[in-house]
C-alpha cells in the first residue's frame, strides 16, 4: 500500500541535526530526523521522561527559524503521521512527527517548548540546529522540471479516458490535460467521464493555487506533487487559453454532453446564482465553478460583472430541493451571510 508520504510528499533532502538529543531535569528530547519535501517539512521527535514528574512537549508551539523568517507548525490533516503524547508519565516515552511548511535547503533552527508538573523545575526551550552536508545537490523535482509533463487524460495527440476515480487516484507528478497551453474542444470532452471533465476544469484552478472548499477536491489535488494552495489566488492568474477552456468546459457541462442532464442539481444551482446576479444589477456575470457544500447545497463561485465592466468574485450558497434552486446566502472563509 502506498503511503501519503510516498505518493504526495516524498523526501527531497534530509537535514543533519547538531546535538540531536538534549536533556534537562531528566527529560530528554531527541530530533530523530528532519525531512524536507516539496510541500512540507517533517520533524520526527522522541520524548523520554526519566525525570520526577509528568512532562510534555507542546508540539503546537513548535517553531522553525530560517534566514530570519519564523515558521509555525502546520498540521497536515491528510497524512496519518503519529503525534506526540502529552502529559508523559515518568518512565514513558513517545514519538511523533511535527510538520511545518516547506523550507529552503539552508540551515535552520528548530525550537521545542515543554514543561513538567513540577513548577519548581526551570526548563528552557530545546533548540536544535540543522545543517546540510551536501549543498551542491539539487532536488529530484528540479532535475526533471524541464521534462515534458505526463498527462493522465491526454497522450500527446488525443484525449483519452481512464475512468478516473476522485477517491482512489493518486496524481503524483502527473497532470490531467494541457489546458494551459492547448485549447480543449467539445470533442475532447465527449471522450471523458463526468468526473474527468470536472477534474480537468478544476485542474485549471488548482494549477494557480485555488483553495478548494470540499473534501472531495481537497483530497484529490492533495495527491498532486505540484499543487500548492495559495490564499492570494485570483481568476486573474489564469492565462487566455485557460479562461477560454473554462468557458468551453462550463458550457459543455451545462449541455447534454458527457451523460450530464441539463436538470442536474449543479446546473440548477449555477443558473439560480446567475439569475440572482442579474436581478441585482450584475447583468454580465459568469459562473467560474460549482462545488458540493459539506453543510448541504452547493457553492457557486461567480465572477460578478455589471454593464460598466466592474467585477468581483462572490461565493453563493444555493440549496436545491424538490426541483427548485434557491440562493440562500454567500460564504467567505467559512462565514455564512444569509440573503434576505
Amino acid at each position: 500500500m502506498v503511503t501519503y508520504q510516498e505518493a504526495c510528499a516524498p523526501t527531497l533532502y534530509t537535514a543533519t541535526v547538531q546535538t540531536a538529543a538534549q536533556t534537562q531535569c531528566g527529560y530528554t528530547v531527541s530530533v530523530d530526523s528532519v525531512e524536507l519535501a516539496e510541500k512540507e517539512t517533517r520533524v520526527a521527535v522522541t520524548v523520554t521522561n526519566n525525570g520526577a514528574a509528568a512532562f510534555g512537549i507542546y508540539d503546537s508551539s513548535a517553531k522553525i527559524v530560517q534566514n530570519g523568517k519564523q515558521f509555525e507548525r502546520e498540521y497536515n490533516s491528510y497524512a496519518d503521521y503519529p503525534e506526540l503524547q502529552s502529559d508523559l508519565m515518568v518512565g514513558a516515552s513517545t514519538t511523533g512527527i511535527i510538520t511545518f511548511p516547506a523550507l529552503e535547503k539552508a540551515d535552520f533552527d528548530i525550537t521545542l517548548t515543554g514543561s513538567s508538573d513540577n513548577w519548581e523545575e526551570s526548563i528552557e526551550p530545546f533548540t536544535f540546529h540543522c545543517t546540510f552536508s551536501d549543498t551542491s545537490a539539487q532536488p529530484q523535482q528540479a532535475a526533471s522540471a524541464s521534462e515534458t509533463p505526463t498527462y493522465m487524460l491526454y497522450d500527446g495527440t488525443a484525449t483519452k479516458s481512464i475512468d478516473l476515480s476522485l477517491t482512489d487516484t493518486v496524481i503524483g507528478s502527473n497532470k490531467l490535460w494541457p489546458t494551459d497551453t492547448k485549447t480543449i474542444t467539445t470533442d475532447d470532452l465527449s471522450k471523458l467521464t463526468q468526473n474527468e471533465v470536472a477534474a480537468v476544469r478544476n485542474e485549471i484552478y488548482a494549477r494557480h493555487g485555488y483553495t478548494f472548499t470540499t473534501d472531495e477536491w481537497k483530497i484529490f489535488f492533495a495527491s498532486a506533487e505540484w499543487y500548492h494552495a495559495d490564499s492570494a489566488y485570483s481568476n486573474d492568474m489564469l492565462n487566455a487559453t485557460e479562461k477560454a477552456n473554462v468557458d468551453t468546459i462550463l458550457n459543455y457541462e451545462k449541455s447534454a454532453g458527457g451523460q450530464q442532464e441539463k436538470t442536474r442539481p449543479e446546473d440548477m444551482a449555477s443558473q439560480a446564482a446567475l439569475n440572482y446576479c442579474q436581478t441585482t444589477g450584475w447583468t454580465n456575470s459568469r459562473v467560474n465553478f460549482v462545488e458540493s457544500r459539506p453543510a448541504g447545497g452547493y457553492y457557486v463561485n461567480v465572477m460578478k460583472i455589471d454593464d460598466s465592466d466592474n467585477s468581483y468574485e462572490e461565493n453563493y450558497v444555493v440549496i436545491v430541493e424538490n426541483g427548485k434552486a434557491t440562493v440562500t446566502g454567500t460564504e467567505q472563509f467559512g462565514e455564512f451571510t444569509p440573503i434576505d
